[in-house]
């Protein structure tokens, strides 16, 4: 799991164009522009009908529930800058103040269910399995640092569904949710302000690349690495894998030229740095250039392979809106 120091960014990115009045095709394969700002919004992307299955904008959950029958992964939703505590109370319904000492947590993007902010917060050598009792308390970020969003309660789960009770600030009433499982899709999320359950995804078997803002470490703009808020692209955890090649350009590369054993499920394995940041940090800016000698190879679920790279980032001047082409490779 991973701990949070935040220093907020603006993003500015680079341009690149198109020749829309040319009689030909400029690409030899599907080009797509996700035409939801990736900011702002989820889009699950299917390869084999080259479109957008299913999208909901960012702030439409708080925690997601896995939601095959033996999951017990829970998920924060830190691309709307909320975050967890594991606190030391027994009891939802006890009061508990911030300190300013938290040690506030988000999701490792690698999508490792030990490795989430609510880490294994069951005993999973008893079924059903149960809580060990712990209180999370979420945080919302803000300019001034974290303010107090609700406590949360995980009691149970089985193959059927999640019962918790949670409590949102402000709100004297605590509440007991069931959170009820879909075996045709990876995850069911919760909206606590609503007390709602909601099936945003489209069925597992139905998209291959989500993108989405996520939190990740930074690598390689300072001495020190530091979790930013950065958009990119994560794998459907069912059975979609990738690979990267840089030797080869994206033109010339073949089926034949592709080791099939280098392939991952790691979810974010093609994540966000396909393209370059420059940070200016007196500004609080920063400038992206998209990387377009970087091809991935993907493993869609229906087991058919693609090449795949990216063009751009932006639409009509403004950044958020990832443009890529890609081809299937004839295995």
């Amino acid at each position: 799991m991973k701990n949070i120091i935040i220093i907020p960014v603006i993003l500015i990115l680079i341009t690149s164009c198109f020749e829309e009045d040319s009689m030909v095709a400029p690409y030899p394969g599907d080009v797509v522009t996700i035409d939801q700002n990736i900011s702002y919004y989820q889009s699950y992307f299917d390869l084999e009908s080259s479109r957008v299955m299913q999208s909901n904008a960012i702030g439409e959950w708080d925690i997601g529930f896995g939601s095959h029958p033996g999951s017990w992964q829970l998920r924060i939703n830190s691309g709307d800058e909320l975050f967890v505590f594991r606190s030391s109370l027994a009891d939802v319904e006890s009061d508990y103040k911030l300190t300013g000492n938290e040690l506030w947590r988000y999701d490792n993007s690698d999508g490792n269910p030990d490795s989430s902010a609510f880490g294994r917060w069951c005993d999973t050598t008893v079924y059903p399995y149960q809580s060990a009792g712990t209180v999370f308390v979420a945080g919302k970020k803000t300019p001034e640092g974290y303010a107090a969003y609700a406590k949360v309660q995980l009691i149970t789960c089985d193959s059927d569904r999640y019962v918790m009770r949670y409590q949102n600030t402000g709100d004297p009433e605590v509440h007991t949710a069931e959170v009820i499982k879909s075996d045709s899709v990876n995850f069911v999320y919760f909206d606590l302000n609503s007390g709602t359950e909601k099936y945003l995804e489209p069925a597992y078997k139905h998209y291959d690349l989500l993108f989405t803002p996520y939190y990740d470490l930074v690598y390689d703009i300072i001495e020190v690495p530091l979790p930013y808020l950065v958009r990119g692209v994560m794998l459907n955890s069912s059975h979609v894998s990738a690979a990267l090649e840089t030797s080869v350009g994206f033109d010339e590369l073949t089926a034949d030229q592709v080791d099939t054993s280098a392939f991952t499920r790691r979810q974010d394995f093609i994540g966000w740095d396909w393209k370059d940041v420059t940070i200016n940090f007196s500004a609080g800016t920063a400038s992206y250039n998209v990387l377009t000698d970087r091809t991935y190879l993907v493993k869609s679920y229906e087991g058919r392979y693609y090449k795949l790279r990216f063009l751009s980032y932006t639409l009509n001047g403004l950044y958020g809106f990832p443009r890529f082409e890609y081809q299937e490779l004839g295995f």
